[in-house]
């Protein structure tokens, strides 16, 4: 059995988690909805826990909450593909987890671009002259640093 953990262990060093997963401390069961592992990508994991020691928190928030500044963990290419055309800044800034960064709005007239900054990461999307929705232009994101 502790060679089976080990295994689990190892392999959870060199992968990515790119969505919110859950774990039920009850059943010790973490389901993850992706995990890329040596550039395989495995779907709908679940993992046994039978003993967890944290090894690293990089941040936290609550689910769904909205914070006033960004982070690079806030900027991941799980969000940048979630975010579509028609969505509203309200949907966007959700998916994000942050707010955009006002200094670096641009509009022209035709568009608004709202730039979320990470650090070393950063997404814009553009949306209506308004700033309601994501534009239907076929450019309406773009990524930097991820």
């Amino acid at each position: 059995m502790l060679k089976k953990c080990w295994v689990i262990f190892l392999m959870f060093l060199n992968c990515k988690v790119w969505a919110v997963n859950t774990y039920d401390p009850a059943t010790g069961l973490l389901k993850l909805d992706a995990v890329v592992v040596n550039d395989t990508q495995f779907n709908d994991v679940q993992v046994k826990l039978n003993a967890i020691d944290v090894l690293k928190i990089g941040s936290s928030q609550a689910y769904g909450e909205v914070t006033a500044s960004c982070s690079d963990g806030n900027l991941s290419l799980e969000h940048f593909n979630a975010i579509t055309q028609g969505m509203s800044l309200g949907q966007v800034k959700q998916i994000i987890g942050c707010t955009y960064t006002p200094s670096l709005t641009v509009a022209d007239g035709n568009t608004s671009r709202y730039t979320w900054d990470g650090g070393l990461k950063y997404l814009v999307v553009i949306f209506d002259a308004a700033g309601n929705n994501v534009t239907k232009d076929s450019v309406f994101k773009i990524r930097a640093g991820f």
